[in-house]
């Protein structure tokens, strides 16, 4: 937020006043030659309109816009009606953080294994577990890439569980569907039931219920 030099005068007050009672909700804020102080809000909301009345003074009327109609303006120039304005303050907004796409992936996968599984379909399903339970670790430990199911043991043991990323009973529950996963032909009752063991593990690593996050 970029505060005017004049944080004592009344439009200074004024400012701290609206963006205390919109929640810090505003994106800019200005004032006019004419004495009139306008605040761009974003997301707008029904009661802002009076809430602005209700700060007004006769010598400061104040004057609520959402976003859409502030970039609108700023599109006339210098006739639009805040053009000879003066900023009091402006928020910048913060960058966030792009989404792993493990995350997504690990997902996908997890829920592409529910599917087969639910079309009593057990082939791929044991890789596609594993898979997805290696890339939600990798994700939540900041990695943009999983490790080879051939070499998931090393990793486990080198890279997450000397960080306290998994307990010992988790790490070895993991590397049981690993190993399924390199095996062939594994029985339809052993994948159920592996299955239903991960379940757990995947929902302490932050993914839903049945489906993937």
């Amino acid at each position: 937020m970029q505060v005017s030099p004049h944080d004592g005068s009344h439009d200074g007050f004024q400012s701290n006043l609206l963006f205390t009672r919109l929640k810090s909700r505003p994106l800019h804020s200005s004032t006019n030659a004419s004495g009139g102080f306008l605040v761009v809000i974003d997301p707008w909301q029904e009661n802002d309109e009076q809430t602005a009345l209700g700060l007004s003074a006769d010598d400061l009327p104040v004057a609520v816009i959402d976003g859409r109609s502030w970039r609108s303006l700023q599109r006339l120039g210098s006739a639009s009606p805040p053009a000879d304005s003066r900023s009091v303050f402006e928020t910048v907004a913060p960058e966030l953080p792009e989404a792993n796409p493990l995350h997504e992936l690990a997902a996908q996968k997890w829920h592409s294994a529910q599917v087969l599984l639910a079309q009593q379909c057990t082939v791929g399903v044991m890789d596609l577990l594993a898979s997805a339970l290696l890339s939600k670790l990798a994700a939540l430990h900041g990695q943009l890439q999983a490790p080879a199911i051939t070499e998931a043991a090393i990793w486990l043991y080198t890279e997450i569980v000397p960080r306290g990323g998994l307990s010992s009973e988790q790490t070895a529950q993991l590397l049981q569907l690993v190993v399924l996963s390199l095996g062939s032909n594994v029985p339809e009752t052993l994948t159920r039931q592996a299955a239903d063991a991960a379940e757990p593990l995947w929902q302490a690593l932050g993914g839903s219920p049945g489906i993937g996050a």
